[in-house]
């Protein structure tokens, strides 16, 4: 394999992403209604997938990588609601493509605010959104053996 113009933090990133995805088991088992009480609509494993929950999964794990999802995030605590509007809308679109529910419905409210540049309870809203990242986040990376990722 050859590496054109490599970017050697994007290639960990990518290696971490595969290490965390061959250790976690957990969400394998997972039947169709704790993935729903989690905020995934599994429709959309069957519909955009084919109903390979291989490759839904991986997609959800590069949600939380995306740049956009990171900028979204150090802009809205930085509080530069303009400047947050362009990747908060990029993320409520793969958000609403992977059937993230939970997160695509606080983003809806987010985007809409931010566009109408009407900050009443962002942060509030804001603050649902991140419990809502983290509790899937934290359900994707958890590992069954506690291995530490390089």
């Amino acid at each position: 394999m050859i590496f054109v113009n490599t970017d050697y933090n994007n290639i960990r990133n990518i290696v971490n992403i595969m290490l965390c995805f061959i250790t976690n088991e957990s969400w394998r088992t997972m039947n169709t209604l704790e993935l729903k009480e989690i905020g995934l609509n599994t429709d959309m494993i069957d519909e955009c997938f084919g109903g390979n929950k291989d490759i839904y999964f991986k997609f959800l794990y590069k949600f939380f990588e995306d740049k956009d999802y990171v900028l979204f995030n150090d802009m809205m605590l930085d509080k530069d609601y303009e400047k947050a509007f362009n990747p908060a809308h990029a993320i409520k679109g793969v958000a609403g493509n992977l059937g993230m529910m939970k997160i695509y419905e606080c983003l809806v409210i987010i985007v809409e605010k931010l566009r109408h540049s009407n900050y009443d309870d962002i942060e509030m809203i804001y603050a649902r959104l991140k419990l809502e990242c983290d509790r899937l986040y934290d359900i994707l990376y958890k590992k069954d053996n506690q291995k530490e990722v390089v």
